[in-house]
């Protein structure tokens, strides 16, 4: 039985040191390719800002030795670019142009690379000038009570405003500042607690150092309260005598249980205008809130018209 013939190991040796002696001397020749570098912005004028976020990575085709431009790929490095000549286009944009900067761009990149060409030989940028305003904070809430439960008054915020900094072009779209999102179930007692500012725009900053604000509210069962309050009628000519019917108005409204007792016919004034109805051919007034209590909700006026004759 004829027996296998195994290759000498030299033989492994000499393909292996024949493949690498290929390689260096096909990587020791010069190439170009077009690689990404990544860039940072400097020398930007003091008294101007961002307004949007310029090119993160510049192409730029370079020449090199095979091992230099697959070490430029694999780790192409940050290239510095300065804002210091920028040239005006229109509105708030500029623009720097790449070759004007080329010897030192080469510089900053591996030894042994040099630069073929720009591919985009312009870089935009979107200027604005640093402005500052204050604006009111919004509390971006969603508050579920028990039943029967509400404010007593308004949901307080503090600060209740702030001031922001930013390119004046962005800065005019900002109406408010937002908080993070609240939710509250179940609400029964006070609401006191921080919350974190969110800003809408990484251009726009807080000028102050906060980055929270405080809200709070008392919070209180509410019952159903009704009271008997007269009304005055305004506009009404001084030659003319007339005469109402109801001569007075039920206000139904919600109070909170602590607050029931303050609230008496003082807490409120019902009016009717004569020269509006008179305007629009009414035989009747129209009663209509002027005055209520801040410690009151959902007041209701009870008949909705008031009847009248002329006195003659």
């Amino acid at each position: 039985m004829a027996s296998k013939r195994s290759l000498p190991k030299n033989f492994f040796l000499f393909v292996v040191l024949a493949f690498v002696l290929w390689m260096l001397a096909k990587f020791s020749k010069e190439y170009e390719a077009t690689v990404f570098f990544d860039v940072t912005y400097i020398d930007l004028p003091k008294n101007r800002i961002l307004q949007n976020r310029p090119p993160e990575m510049v192409p730029i085709h370079i020449k090199g030795t095979g091992f230099k431009l697959v070490s430029a790929k694999l780790f192409s490095g940050e290239i510095k670019l300065s804002t210091s000549n920028l040239i005006s286009s229109k509105n708030n944009q500029y623009y720097i142009l790449l070759n004007q900067q080329e010897l030192d761009i080469e510089k900053q990149m591996t030894s042994g690379l040099s630069i073929d060409y720009f591919v985009k030989d312009s870089v935009f940028f979107d200027l604005g000038y640093l402005a500052t305003k204050r604006v009111p904070v919004y509390v971006n809430a969603a508050i579920n009570f028990m039943p029967g439960y509400d404010f007593v008054n308004v949901l307080n915020v503090k600060p209740d405003s702030v001031e922001i900094s930013g390119p004046d072009g962005i800065l005019d779209t900002i109406r408010h500042v937002s908080t993070a999102k609240v939710v509250l179930n179940e609400v029964h007692g006070a609401i006191e607690q921080d919350v974190t500012l969110q800003l809408s725009n990484p251009a726009i900053k807080l000028t102050e150092d906060i980055k929270t604000v405080q809200i709070n509210a008392a919070i209180d069962k509410f019952t159903e309260g009704v009271l008997e309050v007269p009304f005055e009628i305004d506009n009404l000519p001084d030659d003319l005598k007339i005469d109402a019917y109801p001569k007075v108005v039920k206000l139904s409204f919600r109070v909170g249980l602590s607050n029931f007792n303050k609230i008496n016919e003082n807490s409120f004034s019902v009016r009717c205008d004569y020269a509006f109805s008179k305007q629009n051919s009414l035989t009747y007034l129209i009663p209509k809130l002027d005055i209520k209590s801040d410690l009151v909700k959902d007041v209701k006026i009870i008949p909705g018209r008031i009847d009248f004759l002329i006195q003659k």
